[in-house]
C-alpha cells in the first residue's frame, strides 16, 4: 500500500510552532485555529502543557500579534 502526502489540516503554515516558549511554565507553543461563529478563521499560538493538561493557565496568543 503507497502512503499519498496529505494536505495539512491548516491552512497558514505555523512557522513558530517548536520555536516559541511559553513564559509561564517553559513548554514549546504550537499553531492552533479555530472559527469564529461568523465563521471567521482565527490563527494562534497555545501553550503545549495547556493543550495536553491543562496545567498551565497562559493565554494563547494570536498569530498576528508578530506580524
Amino acid at each position: 500500500m503507497k502512503h499519498h502526502n496529505r494536505p495539512t489540516k491548516s491552512e497558514s503554515p505555523f512557522i513558530l510552532t517548536g520555536k516559541l516558549i511559553c513564559g509561564k511554565c517553559g513548554s514549546l507553543m504550537t499553531g492552533d485555529s479555530g472559527t469564529s461563529g461568523t465563521g471567521k478563521i482565527h490563527y494562534y499560538y497555545t501553550c503545549a502543557e495547556k493543550k495536553k493538561r491543562k496545567s498551565c493557565d497562559k493565554k494563547s496568543v494570536q498569530e498576528d500579534w508578530w506580524t
